[in-house]
């Protein structure tokens, strides 16, 4: 059938049109002028999205009205009549998709400026009332702009580890809530330390840095058609910056942060939620002790293990022998078919095998140990002599909670005569059962190790000193 009238179409995309403050998106209607043969001061409305506007309203039982208003309230056109449910349209159908509709001549030229105006925010709204009582039931917000309107959504783990892989963890879902369909534009993935995320493409950092970019962060999607809902598979995994102190932090989605698309709402394109950086659990933590003595003294039998001045043993867990005046033989209860030999005249230490503890023979390799000795000869014992080990290395493995105290790849120090606490996923506490009024504490973050008194042991606190021990991290 011959059209009797000329469509002035407003689906219009202009970069005059106003933002809205309001964080309620408002839904595209398609408003258009007829011919002057449809009469003055007549509009055409798109009735099929009338009918999609108020769709999520269960209308069963509801006697009523469908209306077009100002966003006061106001009536200005009476659309449909609601009678238990189900909706009558008061208007001419045009085409079988508008309602033609005659208004107030102020209303009239008030809707048409704002046509003309392309605004974003016209000003007005679909209402749903009640027939008894006039109450509005719902209010929907229209826009005369047909646009693009981009929001994202972002699913992850709350608690997240420095230096974390994530893929299949996080979920992130892009929508058009817009009239017109969106192609090419970019997703970026970002933590910062506050909300306020700026909307503007993200810089790459291995480090962390505020609002940074995580590594492979950056997804392109090439379309989405309008209403339309989609998944976004993340194709390599993103990593949180290896150097990430713990702490809470945001982890945010920004959508078409290049702004390469002109939408009816950037206000809704930065999703924000809240995380919690924790330290990856370490494989291995490995702290060096340089210069570890075992110090003996041969008239008492007494043997003590000392680093830093701190007894790390103090010899129950060691089996000594005099042989001679001059000459000792050390076992540890960890060690089977070996004993170390010391000669106090040489000043040299041997590991022997194949012999008997407490004899001499066996097969021996001389270790590179340091002697320290006071007094003694060859008829004499000395007062006192000492073993300096340049490293001993104390490794804990968090997950198999598997702990061992190595010297030249000797056990020196009996393990189940300690403690170990994860205090966070940052802070270790160590401690040993002749250790009465203190414990040493590793911080993985600061590898670095401390003396702590006045503290509690498996608590946060107490008086820190710092003692020079390396710490290794085996991730």
């Amino acid at each position: 059938m011959k059209k009797t009238f000329i469509r002035i179409s407003m689906m219009l995309f202009f970069l005059g049109c106003f933002l809205f403050s309001d964080e309620k998106n408002a839904s595209f209607l398609k408003v258009e002028q007829p011919s002057v043969k449809e009469g003055k001061y007549r509009l055409l409305i798109n009735l099929n999205q009338v009918e999609t506007i108020i769709s999520d309203y269960n209308l069963q039982g509801i006697n009523g009205f469908v209306e077009f208003a100002d966003s006061n309230d106001l009536v200005q056109a009476r659309l449909g009549k609601i009678v238990d449910g189900k909706i009558n349209w008061i208007h001419k159908i045009v085409d079988n998709e508008f309602l033609l509709i005659k208004f107030h001549r102020s209303y009239y030229k008030d809707i048409v400026q704002k046509l003309e105006e392309k605004s974003k925010k016209p000003g007005f709204q679909i209402l749903l009332s009640d027939a008894k009582t006039q109450v509005v039931l719902m209010g929907y917000e229209i826009t005369f702009c047909e646009m693009p309107d981009l929001i994202v959504e972002l699913t992850y783990p709350v608690k997240i580890a420095s230096g974390q892989l994530l893929k299949d963890e996080i979920v992130v879902t892009v929508k058009n809530n817009g009239a017109l369909a969106a192609d090419r534009f970019d997703l970026d993935l970002v933590i910062s330390r506050d909300k306020q995320i700026p909307l503007k493409k993200a810089s790459y950092s291995e480090l962390f840095q505020e609002d940074v970019l995580l590594k492979n962060g950056r997804i392109n999607i090439d379309h989405l058609d309008p209403g339309e809902k989609k998944l976004i598979q993340l194709n390599k995994p993103v990593m949180i910056p290896q150097n990430t102190p713990p702490g809470k932090y945001y982890l945010s989605a920004l959508i078409d942060p290049g702004n390469t698309i002109d939408e009816f709402n950037e206000e809704n394109n930065v999703f924000v939620g809240f995380m919690l950086v924790e330290y990856k659990e370490p494989k291995k933590i490995i702290l060096e002790l340089i210069n570890t003595e075992i110090k003996f003294n041969p008239s008492t039998y007494g043997l003590q293990v000392v680093n830093n001045n701190i007894v790390f043993s103090d010899g129950k867990d060691w089996r000594k022998c005099r042989i001679k005046a001059y000459l000792y033989q050390f076992t540890h209860v960890g060690w089977k078919d070996y004993h170390w030999e010391i000669s106090t005249l040489e000043r040299g230490v041997w590991e022997v095998s194949g012999g008997q503890f407490c004899k001499t023979g066996g097969k021996a390799t001389e270790l590179k140990i340091k002697v320290n000795v006071r007094g003694g000869s060859k008829i004499a014992l000395p007062i006192s002599f000492s073993l300096i080990l340049p490293k001993t290395e104390i490794i804990y493995e968090p997950s198999t909670k598997k702990m061992q105290a190595t010297s030249f790849g000797n056990q020196i120090i009996y393990i189940p005569f300690w403690k170990v606490c994860k205090v966070s996923s940052h802070l270790y506490q160590f401690t040993n059962n002749i250790w009465k009024d203190f414990y040493i504490e590793v911080n993985t973050q600061e590898k670095k190790v401390y003396r702590v008194t006045n503290g509690n042991f498996c608590k946060a606190g107490g008086t820190q000193e710092f003692l020079p021990i390396q710490v290794k991290i085996e991730e």
